[in-house]
């Protein structure tokens, strides 16, 4: 594959698949993982890709905006500090990746559109659903800016507890129908958790 061709089969995925995460953001290409990053590091994005002989960091609007001329989408896209912007987003995946291997499930739902309003809320700006599971009440934040859900997509969420403190691990696995991908969607935020009376 040349750099074009990695170009046009990445682009696709990368703006698909990343949310609001692609309006200022980093992304990470290691050979079949592409990982982006909030800028503000509240999101974590990996999807698995068809494996690619690079190593490749960038910020997801400089790599978005090189398409006139994608055979030097990596000349363009390189910046100052991207050794530790790769370190960073390396560690966190990492551990999330640790964490959804090592930490007990505290709550699943294999469709998130079974969750009360949570279709027409993701067609809004920023809103809380609650749902109840395993005894407990979940409040948890609902946007299309977070879920880049189309017709047809699928999407599950899990929550994980690994800290001693009322954050949980929300792990958003969407299925992108046209573009035949997983992306898994990390983020840690606070469930405001109650129990059910």
């Amino acid at each position: 594959m040349n750099a074009r061709d990695i170009y046009n089969y990445l682009k696709p995925i990368v703006t698909g698949c990343s949310g609001f995460v692609k309006s200022n953001g980093f992304m990470l290409v290691q050979h079949d993982l592409l990982v982006m990053m909030s800028y503000d590091r509240s999101t974590i994005d990996m999807i698995r890709i068809q494996p690619l002989n690079i190593l490749f960091v960038a910020y997801i609007s400089d790599f978005v905006g090189c398409k006139d001329t994608p055979e030097t989408f990596m000349q363009q896209c390189a910046f100052y500090g991207s050794n530790i912007i790769l370190n960073e987003m390396t560690y966190k995946t990492i551990g999330y990746q640790s964490i959804v291997n090592n930490t007990p499930l505290e709550y699943c739902e294999d469709n998130v559109y079974n969750l009360p309003d949570f279709q027409e809320k993701l067609k809004t700006p920023i809103q809380w659903t609650v749902f109840s599971g395993n005894g407990q009440r979940y409040k948890m934040a609902v946007s299309k800016v977070i879920f880049p859900l189309n017709k047809g997509d699928e999407c599950a969420v899990k929550i994980y507890d690994p800290y001693a403190d009322n954050t949980r691990i929300m792990l958003y696995s969407v299925y992108k129908k046209k573009l035949k991908v997983t992306v898994d969607i990390f983020t840690r935020q606070y469930v405001f958790r109650s129990p059910i009376d």
